[in-house]
């Protein structure tokens, strides 16, 4: 599995579980939490899957490998690199730096938001043990009151084996008095009561890791807007007009608070997901908490039948998700992890990749080398790393001599692997081989520098890298 398919397969799940969330349930479900928890899970889930089936051993079974009809991805141009080896495209050793660069460009900016992320949670428990139990409420969970100028928040203490806490501003309790800030700490006692805090730690982390799809990041906001919806409907379910007016004007309060930490860098900024404080800086969502707020809105009325029926579709979504997910995994992994050793005590001289041509071959400048060289001595044992059948055995692969003797097998998975300049084979075409059975002998054949073998792997008629696929291929 490479990078560029994981990315691919991230960005086209998340987008059309997001589409699916959006639009199949359309604005009734924009107070539901559960709605669009459900299908961040089911946008997470498959492509943690793959992740896991690119890098866990592939399970044992007996699998029934089916003989191709068509064998045209085998057909390629040939070139004069080593071992009689299609020299390939002219910017083939542009795309693998371009995909490797992709690769650490993602690598680099996740472990930045990363650490931003856990510094921002070290600087929030800080706060929290900074602050002072000097306001008296009747929720069971302690009130604290900071002199940071921040929006309110709860803190559930993760990773830091604390009490939960609501934390209010010092400077907000000054403005609007206790008696406007007891709903903003039932608000805040149901986000720990509904263990969002927690909840939106999983969710930051989620979409921290799949920075690069941008649905990932719409969905926990929406998830948060629910959630806060929610929230402001516990803290006002016996709120008449005048006692919504003025929880109101508590939040326009507590969102210039949350301005100023913002153009602060206040501890409370650090969470890319903070669903536990009272007021972000997402302006439209705030609009809508505040018209819900005033109008009195009441949550939409979900029967029993009809939300068994949409947590029935996301989690079809999920595992038809995951399905894809294993199947794209396992075509790159089908022979990883446990596999049969190619050649005993052999040598790698050179790997898949951009090499500079030995002098007996012309000595030229870069060029893209396809394939795996093993050296050992002539005559070598070539043992099938998987359960395979024969696809090819010829003088003449990709109408050429260049390759010399030829054996070609097709693994579960789509995965197709080339040998190349054998001395001889001892299998035949359309035979059965199982994982260790020798299929060949090492040689010297076509045009090659030395006794060796070169080793290609297709997966689903698409080069890649053998040694991502067979282990004892890496150095």
């Amino acid at each position: 599995m490479t990078f560029i398919t994981l990315l691919t397969f991230a960005l086209l799940w998340t987008g059309l579980v997001w589409l699916s969330a959006r639009y199949l349930a359309r604005d009734e479900q924009s107070d539901w939490s559960a709605w669009w928890a459900l299908h961040l899970l089911a946008a997470v889930l498959p492509v943690a899957g793959l992740v896991a089936a690119g890098f866990l051993p592939a399970l044992p079974a007996a699998i029934e490998i089916a003989m191709p009809q068509d064998l045209s991805f085998l057909d390629g141009p040939v070139g004069v690199g080593q071992g009689g080896e299609p020299a390939g495209m002219p910017f083939a050793g542009l795309l693998n730096k371009g995909l490797l660069g992709a690769a650490i460009l993602y690598a680099v900016v996740a472990a930045a938001m990363l650490a931003n992320f856990f510094i921002g949670r070290v600087r929030l428990a800080l706060l929290v043990r900074r602050s002072c139990p000097v306001f008296v409420s009747d929720t069971d969970v302690p009130v604290l009151v900071c002199a940071e100028d921040i929006s309110p928040f709860a803190f559930s203490g993760i990773l830091f084996a604390g009490k939960p806490a609501i934390v209010i501003p010092a400077s907000l309790l000054e403005e609007v008095g206790e008696a406007a800030i007891e709903p903003v700490i039932a608000h805040e006692a149901a986000h720990l009561t509904r263990r969002d805090t927690d909840i939106a730690f999983a969710f930051s982390l989620a979409a921290i890791l799949l920075w690069p799809s941008p649905f990932i990041a719409m969905m926990v906001r929406r998830w948060r807007l629910s959630a806060e919806l929610q929230c402001d409907r516990a803290a006002l379910s016996r709120a008449d007009a005048s006692s919504r007016k003025a929880y109101a004007r508590t939040l326009l309060a507590a969102l210039r608070l949350t301005k100023l930490s913002a153009e602060k860098k206040m501890a409370g900024r650090a969470l890319p997901c903070p669903p536990a404080a009272f007021s972000t800086s997402q302006l439209k969502d705030e609009k809508m908490r505040m018209t819900h707020i005033m109008e009195g809105a009441s949550g939409a009325r979900k029967s029993p039948f009809a939300a068994a029926g949409l947590y029935m579709a996301v989690a079809c979504l999920s595992v038809v998700g995951m399905g894809a997910a294993l199947t794209l995994g396992t075509g790159a992994n089908a022979a990883s992890g446990e596999n049969a050793t190619i050649v005993e005590g052999a040598k790698i001289t050179s790997s898949y990749g951009m090499r500079r041509l030995p002098p007996i071959l012309g000595g030229r400048d870069e060029e893209m080398h396809n394939g795996v060289d093993l050296v050992q001595r002539m005559g070598s044992p070539i043992y099938a790393p998987a359960d395979s059948i024969v696809l090819e055995v010829t003088e003449d692969f990709r109408g050429s001599p260049h390759y010399g003797k030829v054996v070609v097998l097709q693994s579960a998975g789509g995965v197709t692997t080339v040998f190349a300049h054998l001395d001889a084979w001892v299998v035949e075409k359309g035979q059965s081989v199982k994982k260790g059975q020798k299929v060949a002998e090492l040689g010297n054949t076509g045009r090659s520098s030395g006794p060796h073998v070169h080793i290609e792997t297709l997966v689903h008629g698409t080069r890649v890298d053998p040694a991502t696929v067979w282990s004892g291929l890496s150095k």
